[in-house]
């Protein structure tokens, strides 16, 4: 007999189907946007779905709201939508909690999960799970305002500090701000500006609520089962045959792998240290504790006539255009460079390689991204590289004089 799943595991394979399955995710607010987040989770095979919320079912969320029927006005959403998950899938397991989420019972909810999604409208209690997941490193995602909008394919999911147009988004970018919180905060945000002024309680419509869940949803779903990008490295490694240079990689599986196979050489470089302003005096440490200057990278290398080279995007930011300059020489056959797209848009940084080489392949995992980088086929000549390299630094100087004087 066909199980209820089986579209889904013709489309991900079996393995993928059982980290589903063996996956634990907190909703917290399953009204216009949760419902359909949970929706998702359940026919997606998520093994526990753990859902929060204080409200009941009001006749006036019949116009968007999942759960929401004539049957169900008066009851207690978390129930509802707890008898909707057994009803679409009876394996899986349902804790629910009618309650009001804060920052003094938000640690008892995060128990076991694994993800988390934000799909409430209280501020205190987006700004407490922010804090929370990102100082705990839990995976989550947020949905901001769903309200008072008419264009669905207006959502993006994106780093917080990218929203605009959204007042609710405005008031967490301030906050992530003030209290200096790092790292990637995906959420769920509409380009779109408020369609009607001034209008109480917030409008609100079928499409657009579901639109932000659904997004939610998916994001989990393929945060759970992702990877892709990271396995083609992971792929690639185990097939490497030649000198191998690591700059500022930290990810265990790349090192494990690349210690078994005995036939790399590898040159780790371990961490950037910061001397002053200009680039020019940024430095590397080398694994035996020596310095090297990054604008003479190039020379550190050239005897060793570099195969490969794996580059963790986030560790080198702000000196990227340094070292690829410095090393475009000297990289015979691959670049693989991965990261987390917080600040910036992956396409653009895989737009620069367009220019120094015919081969550049660039994988989106969510907000994780990798790129591949092919040289061996590249046509274009050294001098060329380093012109590029030259107009891209002229370019990035510029930029820095334009935004002070712009503050």
């Amino acid at each position: 007999m066909t199980n209820s799943l089986y579209r889904l595991e013709q489309l991900i394979g079996n393995d993928k189907l059982s980290k589903l399955s063996n996956t634990s995710v907190l909703v917290i607010g399953v009204g216009g946007v949760g419902g359909y987040a949970v929706e998702v989770l359940a026919r997606s095979g998520v093994g526990h779905i753990v859902v929060a919320d204080h409200d009941i079912v009001d006749i006036t969320n019949l116009n968007r709201q999942i759960i929401a029927l004539n049957s169900t006005i008066g009851r207690n959403k978390v129930e509802v939508i707890e008898e909707r998950i057994n009803d679409i899938n009876p394996d899986i397991k349902v804790t629910a909690h009618k309650l009001f989420v804060d920052e003094n019972n938000l640690g008892e909810l995060m128990d076991n999960v694994d993800y988390v999604i934000d799909a409430c409208d209280a501020l205190p209690t987006k700004l407490a799970l922010i804090k929370y997941c990102t100082e705990n490193n839990i995976p989550f995602i947020a949905s901001m305002g769903a309200g008072n909008k008419m264009d669905p394919t207006a959502f993006k999911i994106l780093d917080i500090r990218k929203t605009s147009y959204d007042p609710l988004a405005k008031k967490i970018r301030k906050y992530v701000l003030d209290e200096k919180i790092k790292g990637s905060i995906p959420v769920v945000c509409s380009t779109e500006e408020k369609y009607s002024e001034n209008v109480k309680p917030i409008p609100s419509n079928a499409f657009v609520p579901a639109t932000a869940g659904i997004l939610c949803g998916s994001y989990i779903v393929n945060k759970i089962i992702g990877g892709w990008g990271m396995k083609e490295i992971y792929d690639d490694i185990k097939t490497l045959k030649g000198k191998v240079v690591c700059i500022c990689v930290e990810n265990d599986k790349i090192l494990r792998l690349l210690s078994k196979n005995n036939d790399v050489d590898t040159f780790a470089i371990n961490r950037i240290i910061k001397k002053s302003f200009f680039f020019r005096n940024k430095k590397l440490f080398m694994p035996d504790g020596k310095k090297v200057k990054i604008k003479k990278l190039g020379k550190t290398f050239k005897k060793k006539t570099v195969d490969y080279m794996i580059c963790d995007y986030n560790a080198i930011e702000d000196y990227f255009k340094y070292i690829i300059g410095n090393t475009v020489d000297i990289n015979k056959k691959k670049l693989y460079l991965y990261g987390t797209a917080t600040f910036t848009d992956p396409r653009d940084i895989a737009k620069r390689f367009e220019r120094y080489n015919t081969d550049v392949k660039l994988i989106v995992d969510n907000d994780d991204f990798v790129i591949i980088v092919n040289n061996e086929n590249s046509k274009t000549s050294w001098i060329k590289n380093k012109w590029y390299f030259i107009k891209d630094t002229c370019q990035n100087i510029g930029d820095m004089i334009s935004a002070s004087l712009v503050s």
